[in-house]
């Protein structure tokens, strides 16, 4: 896959800047997950496609989902 518009894991997909990927543990514990609100997706980095795509409209909701408020 290598049309930034069809492949989900591409680092423009969907027109938007992504940040990189980061493994999910030390993402939290080292909390690199931003406390802004904003778009997130999740994968397996063993696999093609996406796990879960979500947004967060209150300030540190995703830290807070995550169990890393």
């Amino acid at each position: 896959m290598s049309d930034t518009c069809s492949d989900p894991q591409a680092s423009t997909w969907g027109g938007i800047e992504w940040s990189g990927w980061h493994d999910f543990a030390p993402a939290v514990s080292g909390r690199l997950i931003p406390a802004t609100t904003g778009l997130y997706r999740f994968r397996d980095a063993a696999s093609e496609g996406l796990l879960y795509i979500g947004e967060s409209g209150a300030r540190r909701g995703r830290r807070s989902r995550l169990g890393a408020g």
